[in-house]
């Protein structure tokens, strides 16, 4: 893969003279190869803005540069051992199966070396940028859609979850939070799509579930996750290559002529709206997008259901005619989302469910049996904390931001898994 790079020249005297010979000050020419985070080398990175600080290691003494101007910059460094730290906003672009540009999306990347030795007039410098998150409330860490096969080689799809990540250093409440799944199908082109806000301002939704609560019942405490599952038992009881749902948090539950299982140890999460008129599952090959946010318990599932209808229409173009689908559905303000996750199949993948401010990327699992069945998508972790707290990955991009494929899915427990 052909790396894209920056090169910074950064200048100074090459000796300063003082009183007398004895107090030359050597200073040195850094060039500085600065190599973007491998997630968006193809996207054609840019560097808007950076800053240099660099902090000599013998006497601490920290040396700053703003720089906003690319591709050349000076800086005056004196010879001797240092530390450096950059921290830079790094603009880059999404594009759709044509190539076409359909966004573009800034995030907060940093490059750290240390025990740098600066001397001999000329340096080079090579720094590898690497994205920093940008989270302040919860995200949604691991989603697990595909099932599992059982040892004869069927599907099993009761034991489908989503976990949630309290991604700050201060303790949240789960209370009246919503699990969404978005209206519109990731591998589905819809063509003259109206009203223009149903992906621009809107998150238009077809399902809804909801934790109970008035306010401050289901403290989650820094990081720390809530699960919550379609059936919360152990499943590996009836299928050796599943796992243990038990612990879940809640489970959602459709009571339809006995075709869900309600397990009593467990809360059940509220049914808001759904298109199901029997029972609601998350779409086994991750064709569609999910989004988290608040819905304060005063405010009912009737009231949500009328006050936040949504009609929309779009046109399906065949081989002899248009044909004009009219569907009605449930939307929310896009400023009222926490979190949104695009999931799709990269074979298929038509178009994002939400608008690019939302979300810019899609993540997925593999399209063949043995990458699909057992396999979540899972939040990259960007850093541990002194206290030993795991922060995930947000820049509200799910093709950097999440592991696609992750074979190891882990309810309840947050950390990278290949």
């Amino acid at each position: 893969m052909k790396i894209k790079s920056l090169f910074f020249v950064l200048l100074a005297l090459a000796v300063l003279t003082a009183c007398d010979d004895d107090n030359t000050i050597n200073k040195t020419l850094l060039s500085v190869n600065v190599n973007m985070p491998d997630d968006i080398k193809e996207k054609n990175p840019q560097i808007t803005e950076a800053e240099f600080n660099l902090t000599n290691v013998n006497t601490g003494e920290v040396v700053t540069k703003k720089v906003d101007y690319f591709p050349v910059s000076y800086f005056e460094v004196e010879d001797g051992l240092y530390n450096v730290d950059v921290n830079a906003t790094i603009q880059y672009e999404s594009a759709n199966q044509e190539g076409e540009v359909i966004a573009s999306n800034s995030v907060k990347a940093r490059a750290v070396k240390d025990n740098v030795e600066v001397k001999d007039g000329n340096l080079d410098l090579p720094l590898n940028f690497f994205i920093q998150s940008t989270s302040n409330s919860f995200v949604i860490s691991e989603i697990f859609f595909s099932g599992t096969s059982t040892l004869e080689g069927k599907s099993y799809r009761y034991d489908k979850f989503f976990e949630i990540y309290n991604n700050t250093n201060e303790t949240l409440y789960a209370d009246g939070m919503c699990i969404g799944e978005g209206a519109f199908n990731t591998v589905i082109t819809y063509s003259q799509l109206s009203p223009e806000a149903a992906k621009i301002s809107k998150a238009v939704l077809h399902a809804i579930y909801r934790i109970p609560g008035s306010g401050k019942e289901y403290p989650i405490g820094p990081g720390k996750t809530l699960v919550l599952a379609d059936i919360a038992k152990d499943h590996t009881e009836d299928n050796e290559n599943s796992f243990d749902l038990s612990n879940s948090n809640f489970e959602w539950f459709d009571d339809y002529k006995n075709l869900d299982v309600d397990v009593p140890e467990v809360a059940n999460l509220e049914k808001v709206v759904s298109y199901s008129r029997s029972i609601w599952t998350p779409h086994s090959r991750g064709y569609n997008a999910y989004v988290i946010f608040k819905l304060p318990n005063s405010i009912t599932a009737e009231t949500f259901a009328t006050e936040n209808a949504f009609d929309y229409s779009y046109v399906v173009h065949t081989s002899t005619k248009d044909i004009t689908m009219n569907r009605q559905a449930w939307a929310i303000d896009t400023d009222d989302v926490i979190d949104a996750v695009e999931c799709s199949a990269p074979s298929k993948f038509k178009g994002l469910a939400y608008s690019p401010k939302l979300d810019v990327g899609y993540t997925f699992v593999g399209e063949t049996a043995d990458k699909k069945y057992g396999h979540s998508v899972k939040r990259r972790v960007e850093k541990t904390t002194e206290d030993g707290r795991i922060v995930l990955m947000d820049n509200n991009d799910s093709s950097i931001d999440f592991l696609a494929g992750a074979a190891n899915p882990s309810p309840g427990v947050v950390g990278d898994a290949e």
